[in-house]
């Protein structure tokens, strides 16, 4: 099955949460038999401004290694994508996102989910947990607990925190979640997102010792500051968990001793490359979840895929994003229910691209 035609979108679509628009790209590929496969560069907001793409060179470059070739010769193409894309955090984004576009093809051409392509289903739901935005001022704390409330309405029971901007703040949301809310919201993490000495994320969560919470997230400064990371985990009474960027990285956690919790992520990864990480935790006697960059439904659905293949997920997983944009490419949104996502069973991803909505979002990139 070869592939005739490559094309690359960027859109935006508003978060609820914050009012703020966060960019995405869209990448179809199309086969000569006229079969589709999508993928996603997810929340570009991230990328540093200067890192900002060039779509028309990414384009053409995808298609220079894409058009032509064989679309079942999965994991070769996606190497070949990411080195026609430069070096970096481009290459493995965009690695990434034809990593998904590949799988997606294939599934729908061979009738079957891509579950079925990493062996089978494991799980039907993924426990998930909704994403609670960091304070800076003690002015955030009620906005905050609203979001928590219309969490709530919309079936999530379990939340995580990103903190440390403020400590008065971040203490004095999490005394009155306890207060309001008792066992009916369950706080899965602390996530300092890389941003304190690893003293200091000593410290925080001594500080926040007496709210119960399951585990910290990014407890050094960035996710090479393994020393850090490991001080954090022999002193703090609760376990860690860090971000994983690759197989090489993941090893070095694992002989430093810095983690008890691998947080792999698609949109990084690729579709296999999440999965042999997963592998790689618990093969080393670790636990794992799927994290987030906040996804719409195309990449989500990647990410449930992964989920319903692993060996295990221990922990609630992060991706929530189609409950986070007010707006996505899809015909209908990867689903929710009781804090848990529902794995897409249609085949390939199981989402189906909304054109309208394509030419719309793209409109307001």
């Amino acid at each position: 099955m070869k592939i005739k035609n490559v094309e690359l979108f960027l859109v935006a679509s508003s978060r609820w949460t914050t009012g703020s628009p966060s960019r995405h790209g869209i990448l179809r590929l199309r086969s000569e038999d006229g079969i589709e496969g999508l993928g996603e560069l997810s929340d570009l907001n991230h990328m540093p401004l200067a890192m900002q793409p060039d779509l028309g060179r990414l384009r053409e470059a995808l298609r220079g290694v894409l058009v032509g070739k064989d679309a079942f010769r999965i994991r070769a193409l996606t190497e070949a994508a990411g080195a026609a894309c430069g070096s970096g955090l481009w290459s493995a984004r965009m690695k990434s996102a034809v990593d998904m576009a590949l799988h997606d093809l294939v599934g729908r051409a061979l009738g079957v989910p891509v579950y079925v392509l990493l062996g089978g289903k494991r799980r039907e739901r993924i426990p998930v947990c909704f994403p609670i935005g960091r304070m800076r001022s003690m002015d955030e704390v009620e906005n905050r607990l609203e979001r928590v409330a219309k969490a709530v309405e919309r079936g999530f029971h379990r939340i995580r925190l990103y903190c440390g901007g403020d400590w008065d703040a971040d203490e004095a949301f999490l005394s009155r979640l306890r207060d309001e809310y008792g066992s009916e919201v369950e706080l899965k993490s602390l996530d300092l997102s890389g941003r304190l000495r690893w003293k200091d994320s000593v410290r925080f969560l001594g500080r926040m010792k007496q709210y119960d919470y399951d585990m910290a997230e990014s407890v050094g400064l960035g996710r090479d500051d393994l020393e850090g990371i490991a001080e954090v985990r022999r002193r703090a009474d609760v376990p860690i968990s860090e971000h994983v960027a690759d197989y090489r990285a993941g090893a070095a956690m694992v002989k430093a001793g810095a983690v008890d919790v691998f947080n792999v992520a698609t949109y990084d990864l690729g579709i296999r490359g999440a999965l042999s990480l997963f592998e790689l935790a618990h093969g080393a006697g670790l636990q794992a979840l799927h994290g987030t960059t906040q996804e719409l439904s195309i990449g989500t659905a990647a990410a449930a895929h992964v989920c319903a293949a692993a060996p295990a997920v221990d922990l609630p997983c992060d991706p929530a994003g189609p409950q986070l944009y007010v707006e996505d490419v899809v015909k209908e949104r990867v689903q929710y229910e009781n804090s848990e996502m529902i794995v897409p069973d249609g085949p390939g991803l199981g989402v189906e691209l909304d054109e309208d909505k394509l030419k719309e979002l793209a409109g307001q990139a």
